[in-house]
């Protein structure tokens, strides 16, 4: 500091000269439509040793641009929008952060878009499995303080790519599982389910699926006998036809003159009974008459 005495009357000429010690950085939060947003705070963070002490932070105007003032040279910042208690109506960002490297001059253009928070959450989501169990799945999702009440059900059909109605952003919790009607007699399988907080607009989850199938094994009954009985028999039939077919016709013949022998002594035995009733009604015709006049006694005069 130094002191200089001006006289009345006179003119003295004082050259002056600084050296900058601190840098800014400019530039200009929107939304992704372009519209500024106001009131959003920025903030450069110091990165690495001896820098990671420096913080410095703006407030972005009505037209959406900022200024943060106060950068060290030679260190490293990290731009970003501020987290915590300030820009709650801010969701994300994009980009997420920027790094820049103070030198010897400011910085200018450091634009970011801002994305406001929405009161709806979006869940989407795909199965990976194959095409023939897709039309018995769907995935169902239910409050954890409701298990019982599915909020929507979205039946899968062909599409292994499903999307559900738009859930409050209440931070609700909700468990999403992925429920298969096949038979668990035939297959093996696990319901995957994944758990999640309706506190972001969007959210997706990918699924996997690898139902296997059972090896069943049969009960034999006394009709699984008698059918491969059946079969046993056939075959063997079939591969011994030139021996088999003789035997066979020789025993239905013999069964065929067996039945007509019987067939003749039955009619034989009929014969003979009709011939010895008719030789007894000529020896007794009285026996044989089908009538008798029974003679009444007189009583004595």
């Amino acid at each position: 500091m130094r002191t200089i005495e001006v006289k009345e009357g006179t003119t003295i000429s004082i050259t002056i000269s600084g050296i900058r010690v601190a840098y800014s950085c400019y530039g200009k939060v929107t939304s992704l439509n372009g519209e500024p947003e106001p009131g959003v705070v920025v903030e450069a963070v110091g990165q690495g040793e001896g820098c990671d002490l420096y913080q410095e932070e703006a407030k972005t105007e009505q037209d959406g641009t900022y200024r943060i003032r106060g950068l060290q040279p030679k260190c490293q910042y990290d731009v970003h929008l501020k987290t915590g208690p300030v820009n709650t109506h801010i969701e994300r960002s994009g980009p997420k952060s920027r790094l820049i490297q103070v030198v010897d001059q400011d910085f200018t253009d450091i634009h970011i878009i801002a994305f406001r928070r929405m009161n709806q959450v979006d869940i989407s989501g795909n199965v990976v499995t194959a095409e023939e169990f897709l039309a018995s799945l769907k995935a169902p999702p239910v409050r954890e303080d409701s298990p019982d009440s599915p909020v929507h059900s979205i039946t899968l059909g062909r599409s292994t790519f499903f999307y559900f109605p738009t859930l409050q952003m209440d931070s609700t919790k909700y468990t999403l599982r992925l429920e298969c009607s096949l038979p668990r007699s035939q297959y093996e399988f696990v319901n995957p389910e994944v758990s999640f907080t309706a506190n972001m607009s969007f959210k997706h989850y990918k699924f996997m699926f690898e139902p296997k199938r059972k090896m069943v094994d049969q009960e034999l009954t006394p009709g699984s006998f008698l059918i491969l009985l059946v079969i046993g028999v056939v075959v063997l039939v079939v591969y011994n036809y030139q021996t088999v077919v003789p035997m066979v016709t020789q025993a239905l013949g013999q069964m065929q003159g067996f039945a007509q022998q019987q067939q003749q002594h039955q009619q034989h035995r009929h014969q003979g009974l009709g011939g010895g009733a008719e030789a007894f009604a000529e020896a007794n015709p009285s026996e044989s008459s089908p009538t008798r006049k029974r003679v009444k006694a007189r009583k004595a005069q």
